[in-house]
């Protein structure tokens, strides 16, 4: 605006320039000064008084707030001089709280100064209405309140209130620092009139005055029609009295206080004609409200009852004296003895809901000459539990209820908001049953019973039904280390299964199924315990349990079911009375044990040993007992032979040898006999004694060497044992004479060394002509000589012979066992003249001696040649 003046300035001047128009020179003017203002404070609308000079007069001047610049609500004047003296109006739109007051002109600079400030007070300006009662709504007007963050206060009777929400003071425009939409609600006061003030706290707590606001009186019942003995509430407000009378027509009801004029209390409707009826509180005046009475029937409960539930009909304002007939659904229902009305006309007489469908029913109910009434009744369903409470699967449960839709209805168990169908059950055309159900194969748990009828409609039982568990053993008896089978159901579903044996010992651990039931293959062994009854305890971890029970019976095993006499034996025993001396007998008679006394522990069992006594061959019964309880087993004695040496390639035996066997579980008192091979040559025997047992030494007869068998019997049963004979020749005998180039005498003698062996040696010789000891050669071919000298028989003088065919001899060992040794290096002799040895020698020599001669000499020969 300001640039749009400027330049319509500029234009004119330089128009009226080009034109040749002369413009009048401005007087250069005083600086513009306000001096003073009056009042300093007050509400919008005041007049204020303010003095300046330094204007340019006749020009536009404006009176401005907060700042000269601002233009918003300025007020414009002219002034007449140079001086000039203001009446300011404070115009609406602007808050309250302190403005400085500037005064302003543009000529040709902007010229302002301030006048000093003025403080806008609130004023408080109406209210409407201006009467009515406790709880209306007034709203208050004003302005000139601080619009920043604004804070008022609402005195009622200077009790400060709270305005209504929504209550603000305007932040801008022309309406600013105004009250808006500032409403408050008539608080419990008496009649009469009441001041209202407000206070502006932003504002130096300024008050904005008050006004005076008529409260009214007022009075209600409620409700406005109905019977006797009704409960009527009666409520008063801006009543003047402490005390208020309440008069139903002109009899007193009651009295009641009031406070801050207020008041709410119950009446109860007195017996009275139909018709209306005044009520009426009253104080130093007089306030009335009316009552109709009724001719009144009335069935309670209107809530949906049970089969069987009391229903109860109350009336006034009827015949007196007369009976009252009651229907239901059109069909008479039988109410002993019949119910009267009363000698004032009123009534009030209970029955059982008859027997119903679910659903709503119509109650009729009629005194004899007037009009039948109705109402409304609705039958819910019912339904009990008779018995049992708990049971375990298959068990039957009996049910009753009523108020079912007709027809075949589904009954379910539920157990965690999951049903399971337990079958179905008929109710009955009047909505009743009595029926049965068997409890289905589910998990343990307390389970609501419910049924679904043909309607849809799902009642549940006020009580419900536990499934317990249930077990079974198989078998119900046994041994220590017996497995045993546990089956069951009942429990809970998925749930950890310990299964415990007398409270104490786990025989194990198990998961149940969904259903509730044991696994399959779930079993135990039976531990070490006494003999006798024993509780099985099966229970889940949310502490179901069931219990059976099984019979322990003693065990009694031998560590080895055969053997032989001095066998060590184990026995065992569990199930048996505990801590009792155990009695060990074999074939009848008591055997000593180890230790001497086995006795059983705590829990029935023991160990120990016993030694096999002689006995023959064949079962024996080995029986224990602790006096009370007893066990046998079998056990088989053998009959076994043992011979003192063992005969094998590497160890053989040898002719001669003295052999002991030992025999155990012969038959008693009969010969024991001892062969080899197949001969019937017995080489030894021996009787028996009364065991069967026996001891036989014997020497081995000669046999072959290799192998072969030795039989040991008696009679009946044969026992074989491989006996090797050894194989080893024996040694190679040394020929002593005649020795070779000697000449014997005749007969001649023939010596030579002897040879030991194990199986006994004789000796093989040969006498031959030449030394091949071919069968022609040989003179003598003697064996089995038993000494190792040899004579040849007088009358056999052998002829002459010597040089180069002298005699040639030789001899061999055999043994026992038929071992031939090699045989021994052959000897000569001589029979008739026969060089000496010496003169062999001499002839050696002499040839010696001429052979060094004849070298010599042919040496020296070629010596002198090679001169």
């Amino acid at each position: 605006m300001k640039i749009k003046r400027f330049f319509g300035i500029l234009t004119a001047f330089i128009t009226m320039a080009m034109v040749g128009v002369a413009i009048p020179t401005v007087p250069a003017l005083a600086a513009l000064t306000a001096t003073a203002i009056y009042p300093f404070e007050g509400p919008i609308g005041t007049s204020i008084i303010v003095n300046a000079s330094g204007f340019a007069p006749n020009l536009p001047a404006y009176v401005r707030f907060d700042s000269y610049t601002n233009t918003n609500l300025q007020v414009t004047f002219t002034p007449t001089g140079d001086t000039y003296t203001l009446d300011v109006v404070i115009p609406e739109g602007i808050d309250g709280g302190p403005h400085e007051i500037f005064i302003y002109q543009q000529l040709p600079t902007q010229q302002y100064d301030s006048a000093g400030v003025f403080t806008v007070t609130p004023r408080f300006t109406d209210i409407d209405p201006l009467d009515g009662k406790v709880g209306d709504t007034i709203t208050l007007q004003g302005d000139g309140f601080v619009s920043t963050s604004p804070s008022l206060y609402v005195y009622w009777d200077e009790t400060r209130i709270t305005p209504l929400s929504g209550s603000t003071v305007s932040t801008s425009g022309t309406t600013k620092g105004e009250l808006s939409n500032y409403r408050i609600t008539v608080p419990e006061s008496t009649r009469g009139e009441h001041t209202i003030r407000i206070e502006d706290r932003k504002n130096s707590n300024i008050s904005a005055g008050s006004l005076t606001f008529n409260v009214e009186s007022t009075f209600s019942v409620a409700p406005t029609s109905g019977g006797v003995g009704d409960t009527l509430t009666c409520t008063g407000t801006g009543f003047g009295s402490s005390v208020v009378t309440i008069y139903f027509d002109q009899a007193v009801i009651k009295q009641v206080s009031t406070t801050n004029g207020s008041f709410t209390t119950t009446i109860t409707v007195p017996a009275a004609a139909s018709g209306t009826h005044t009520i009426k509180a009253q104080d130093s005046e007089s306030l009335q409200a009316t009552f109709t009475m009724s001719q009144q029937m009335a069935l309670s409960p209107l809530t949906p009852v049970f089969v069987g539930d009391s229903l109860t009909i109350t009336g006034t304002g009827f015949p007196v004296n007369q009976p009252i007939s009651v229907t239901l659904d059109g069909n008479p229902v039988t109410i002993t003895p019949v119910p009267m009305t009363t000698s004032s006309g009123s009534m009030n007489f209970s029955f059982p809901a008859p027997e119903a469908t679910k659903g709503s029913h119509v109650v009729s109910f009629q005194v004899e000459g007037n009009a039948a009434m109705t109402a409304t009744i609705t039958i819910k369903e019912k339904m009990l539990v008779i018995e049992p409470t708990e049971g375990i699967i298959s068990d039957t449960i009996s049910l009753s209820g009523n108020g079912f839709a007709a027809g075949e209805a589904k009954v379910s168990m539920v157990l965690n908001s999951i049903p399971k169908s337990a079958g179905s059950i008929m109710i009955g055309s009047n909505g009743s049953f009595n029926a049965t159900f068997t409890i289905p194969a589910i998990a343990g748990g307390t389970y609501d019973i419910t049924i679904t009828d043909s309607s849809g409609t799902i009642g549940t039982a006020p009580g419900k039904v536990t499934v317990n568990p249930t077990i079974s053993i198989t078998p119900t008896s046994g041994i220590f280390d017996d497995s045993i089978t546990v089956t069951g159901n009942g429990f809970g579903s998925q749930k950890s299964l310990s299964i415990v044996i007398d409270g104490a010992y786990s025989l194990g651990n198990a998961t149940s199924n969904s259903d509730g039931t044991i696994p399959a293959n779930t079993t135990f062994t039976v531990p070490n315990l006494p003999k006798g009854q024993h509780t099985i305890r099966v229970s889940d971890s949310e502490g179901r349990y069931e219990e059976a029970y099984i019979t322990i019976n003693q065990k009694f095993t031998i560590g080895a079911t055969e053997g032989k006499q001095g066998d060590r034996v184990s026995v065992l025993g569990t199930g048996f009375a505990a801590n009792r001396q155990m009695t060990v007998s074999f074939g009848g008679n008591n055997v000593q044990t180890d230790p001497s006394l086995i006795t059983t522990n705590q829990y029935g069992s023991f160990s120990g040993f016993f030694t096999v006594p002689p006995s023959v061959a064949g079962e024996a019964t080995v029986s224990i007992t602790d006096g009370a309880n007893s066990g046998t087993a079998t056990f088989t004695v053998e009959l076994t032979v043992s011979i003192d040496y063992t005969m094998t390639t590497q160890n053989p035996g040898w002719v001669g040898q003295d052999l002991t066997i030992t025999g155990y579980g012969f038959k008693a008192g009969t010969p024991i006999k001892v062969t080899f091979d197949e001969s019937t040559t017995v080489v030894g025997t021996i009787n028996s004694n009364a065991q069967g047992s026996f001891i036989l030494p014997f020497k081995v007869p000669a046999l072959t060497k290799g192998p072969h068998t030795l039989k040991v019997t008696d009679g009946t049963t044969t026992k074989e044992f491989s006996f090797v004979m050894e194989s080893k020749a024996p040694p190679v005998p040394v020929l002593v004479s005649p020795s070779p180039a000697v000449k014997p005498q005749q007969p001649v003698t023939f010596n030579w060394g002897s040879v030991v062996d194990e199986s006994g040696v004789t000796y093989d010789f040969q006498l031959a002509s030449d030394a091949s000891f071919s069968p022609g050669t040989i003179i003598l071919d003697q064996t089995g000589l038993t000494n190792t000298t040899l004579t040849l028989p007088a009358d056999q003088e052998l002829p002459p012979a010597g040089g180069k065919t002298p005699y040639v001899w030789r001899v061999r060992a055999v043994d026992g066992a038929d071992n031939v040794s090699a045989w021994s290096t052959a000897n000569t002799f001589s029979i008739g003249f026969v060089w000496p040895p010496w003169i062999i020698h001499v002839w050696y020599g002499l040839g010696i001696l001429a052979a060094l001669i004849l070298g010599l000499w042919l040496g020296r020969r070629m010596a002198y040649q090679a001169y």
